[in-house]
């Protein structure tokens, strides 16, 4: 795939409420804009949670910020447990799934060398139990992650500035001169 003359230069893309946006599309700005530094695919409803895992893993060297508000298809389901909470296994929660730890596999995978520091997923969907023990599991899990919930589905964490992520801003500074 061929790198656009204009895809590098791209820092902020906003592609809220293309609902025809799919998961082709998403791997190829993984592809192809290499200075992306935020990314909001809000209300865009094809996209996959394998897509959304893939663009975290190839984009981890500069992608800080993504927002996937209102992205109901996607299922952040999580059959795991808080510390000091009975065990969830699929035997007590037939049809419950586990979709939910691909993205944060994605995340994980990453770690401290990852550069996404923000993850908005208000209004994500999911098969629960009850929304409270999605709300207490996802939220469990990106905190053991680094990450901060400010509100139900919307986490933070401190920045990481990687010297991939210093070049980048300084090249841009440089332009503006």
């Amino acid at each position: 795939m061929a790198t656009s003359v204009i895809g590098p230069r791209i820092q902020h893309f906003h592609l809220r409420f293309l609902r025809k946006l799919t998961d082709t599309s998403v791997m190829a700005i993984a592809h192809n804009m290499t200075s992306l530094y935020s990314l909001d695919l809000s209300f865009c409803t094809l996209l996959t949670l394998d897509a959304i895992a893939l663009l975290i893993e190839r984009t981890s060297k500069f992608l800080c910020e993504l927002r996937l508000y209102n992205c109901s298809q996607i299922d952040l389901s999580l059959p795991v447990t808080e510390p000091n909470t009975a065990s969830i296994t699929d035997t007590n929660l037939p049809n419950m799934s586990i979709a939910g730890t691909r993205l944060l596999d994605a995340i994980q995978l990453n770690g401290n060398s990852g550069t996404l520091y923000m993850l908005d997923v208000r209004g994500c969907a999911g098969t629960y139990l009850n929304h409270d023990h999605r709300d207490r599991a996802f939220s469990w899990k990106m905190s053991s992650l680094g990450y901060r919930q400010w509100t139900p589905g919307f986490f933070q964490r401190a920045t990481q500035w990687t010297d991939f992520m210093k070049q980048k801003h300084y090249e841009y500074l440089i332009d503006r001169i």
